[in-house]
């Protein structure tokens, strides 16, 4: 299903619907990673409250981490927030496994609503 991004002052905000699809964060990564805001981004925050579900293989949540780990190469410091519902811990919590097994300084945590996630990001 379509991704609305928003960009913020200090990062970017994907909102997901419907079914969400691994390959469809891919693109979106690709999107963030061609634009010159993503170099200050201080987080990326994914809401997938408004999704049914997060559909995608090992190996394509494998591949999304390692694209993530080739970025994190240039852009040190970035919190990422996964704001999904319970059911969805699954996916999102072997991303963040490959993702620090890789190596990413990345700080990456999974949340089940938008407020905690924002005070994460945005501690001020």
């Amino acid at each position: 299903m379509p991704h609305k991004t928003i960009w913020e002052e200090d990062g970017i905000l994907w909102e997901y619907s419907g079914i969400t699809t691994v390959e469809e964060v891919a693109q979106a990564n690709t999107e963030f990673y061609r634009d010159r805001r993503s170099d200050h981004c201080k987080y990326q925050i994914f809401n997938g409250l408004g999704s049914e579900e997060i559909t995608g293989t090992e190996s394509e949540i494998r591949m999304l981490a390692a694209i993530d780990f080739g970025a994190s190469r240039s852009i040190r410091n970035l919190k990422v927030a996964l704001v999904v519902k319970p059911t969805m811990e699954e996916p999102t919590e072997h991303y963040m496994k490959t993702l620090k097994e890789m190596g990413s300084p990345w700080e990456c945590r999974i949340f089940n609503s938008m407020e905690e996630a924002r005070k994460w990001t945005n501690p001020d």
